[in-house]
């Protein structure tokens, strides 16, 4: 998918998301994890730089996440289309 198409889709979700037309379970954690990180550099008396620090890590890890995520659908559509999987372990041991 190009990047147009993912940036247009992700920011779809992030705003549908924020006007409560979409329950994203995604977002909902990370807007826990950005609560909890902000309640700790309230109390933190050191120095915050490794709060910035921290919070572009974990933007970064989720954004690249989500592009991954459309990495592994290709793939997978790809699968599904071109190959047939009909292996399924339980079958197999049932016989």
């Amino acid at each position: 998918m190009e990047k147009e198409k993912k940036n247009l889709l992700l920011t779809f979700i992030d705003l549908a998301t924020e006007q409560g037309l979409l329950e994203d379970g995604i977002k909902a954690h990370k807007k826990k994890l950005f609560n909890l990180m902000a309640e700790l550099e309230k109390r933190y008396t050191g120095d915050k730089k490794i709060f910035v620090q921290l919070e572009r890590a974990i933007i970064d890890i989720l954004d690249l996440t989500q592009y991954k995520y459309f990495d592994y659908g290709k793939i997978a559509n790809d699968i599904d289309e071109n190959y047939t999987l009909e292996y399924d372990p339980f079958k197999r041991l049932a016989e």
